[in-house]
């Protein structure tokens, strides 16, 4: 079945072979008048550092007999390994369908316990922090960006304190800069000559 004839509600369900999806959680905070989401660096190709939110590909089910994981499976084993927190409560905010067939999840994970140390210890990500939404988001890359903008434009709808507190400290602004830069970029640039 093509991924593409799918609705969000059943892709939420299919199983992912073992690196066919990728799910990751977007957590955010309010602290002293300002905005902070929870972030990754990750050292990619060249290692050139990348700022994501924690998360990774699906894996092989946890039997035999198990056929991939959920992209809520995906989120739940791989916020564990690269925060060493349970997920309690998570919310769906973004997907893509990539060129490749990949397709990429994002969640707003609204509760979670810590419960240890992140598992993970790989050499290409470095541990979580808080980082302050006006750098984070300038500084995401790929859908993240692209997920956290959706995000935030959901939260100014629907939360009054997030909506206060994201025009007191300048997210508004920094926001209505990178969509115009975004729109200009990617919408209005000229097509190239043949």
């Amino acid at each position: 079945m093509e991924l593409t004839n799918l609705n969000i509600d059943e892709l939420l369900v299919k199983k992912f072979a073992k690196d066919e999806s990728f799910s990751a959680g977007i957590r955010y905070k309010i602290e002293n008048g300002k905005i902070y989401f929870f972030v990754v660096t990750y050292r990619g190709q060249n290692w050139f550092a990348q700022l994501k939110f924690p998360g990774g590909k699906s894996e092989d089910g946890g039997t035999p007999f198990e056929k991939g994981e959920t992209p809520l499976e995906t989120l739940g084993h791989e916020w564990m390994e690269e925060t060493g927190r349970r997920i309690k409560k998570a919310k769906y905010v973004h997907y893509k369908i990539l060129k490749d067939g990949h397709t990429q999840f994002f969640f707003l994970v609204e509760e979670d316990e810590e419960i240890g140390s992140p598992t993970k210890k790989d050499v290409d990500t470095e541990l979580p922090r808080w980082e302050l939404a006006t750098e984070a988001l300038q500084n995401l890359y790929g859908q993240h960006k692209i997920a956290c903008i959706k995000l935030i434009d959901k939260l100014l709808v629907e939360d009054k304190k997030f909506c206060n507190v994201a025009y007191m400290s300048n997210l508004i602004n920094v926001l209505k800069k990178m969509k115009t830069k975004y729109r200009r970029e990617h919408l209005y640039s000229p097509r190239p000559r043949v």
